[in-house]
């Protein structure tokens, strides 16, 4: 309902306001601290993450930032270190929460639109092996990201223990076979698959749907990138373009991790 050429104008001060968000949720009992991090602010009749409105005014900031400097975009000092700069800000924020998914969620769709502004590749390059850096800094620094990354890699050394919640996820969407079991006729998701309303939604899918539904699913998160793209492309000046790359990318980049 809103003009999207708007949000031009609110890129700074949206921004400003997401930043401030990150911050009260590393303030003790306003912040609330779930699984190991502070990632929830609790605003007392509501519990929200500001992360979700960091990334959308990220994404609206670089937008904004490469549609008025295109001309100086493919200057490491004039186009991307004004850029990198503020939005190191609130990338930083997520690491202190700390936020792993989210980090690499935003620099991905942050590296794509600076490639598509026509930022140098070599710039980009370096970009990513900073942003290689700072993810394995964070992991090392983070025993629960470590033994996450562990369990991610090697589900079956512990079943019982940390590898309990991968390994009845592979159990749902295996049980599932090809038609599934129904809908509404998970087994898993009564106290055997923690998080099965969140992040393990997709399992749930596999098990009462099977290959079929799961496929369904993908082809929809297919379909959703190429209606996304083919909006932006049509889109009549450089800012909607951006917008529109960004926030599809947020979509779709978040259903693949």
């Amino acid at each position: 309902k809103v003009p999207h050429q708007r949000y031009q104008k609110w890129a700074l001060p949206g921004l400003g306001i997401a930043i401030i968000l990150l911050v009260m949720t590393l303030i003790p009992h306003v912040g609330v601290q779930l699984g190991g991090a502070k990632r929830w602010l609790n605003l007392g009749f509501i519990q929200i993450q500001p992360v979700e409105v960091a990334k959308f005014f990220i994404i609206v900031f670089v937008a904004t930032s490469l549609t008025n400097k295109q001309h100086h975009i493919r200057s490491f000092s004039k186009g991307l270190i004004p850029i990198l700069g503020v939005v190191g800000v609130p990338v930083g924020l997520l690491l202190l929460q700390p936020d792993l998914g989210n980090v690499i969620l935003t620099l991905s769709t942050t590296m794509i639109l600076l490639f598509l502004g026509g930022v140098r590749f070599t710039h980009i390059a370096s970009l990513f092996g900073a942003g290689l850096t700072v993810i394995a800094a964070s992991v090392a620094t983070h025993p629960y990201q470590l033994g996450r990354v562990k369990t991610f890699l090697f589900p079956w050394r512990d079943p019982l223990g940390k590898s309990y919640h991968i390994v009845q996820s592979f159990i749902a969407i295996g049980s599932g076979g090809v038609l599934g079991h129904g809908i509404g006729q998970s087994r898993l998701k009564y106290s055997y698959l923690p998080l099965h309303y969140s992040d393990f939604i997709f399992s749930i899918v596999c098990e009462e749907g099977g290959l079929i539904l799961a496929g369904i699913v993908i082809l929809l998160f297919g379909l959703l990138f190429y209606r996304g793209v083919t909006i932006a492309m049509y889109a009549r000046n450089m800012f909607s373009f951006y917008l529109g790359i960004g926030v599809t990318l947020v979509l779709v980049l978040q259903a693949v991790i």
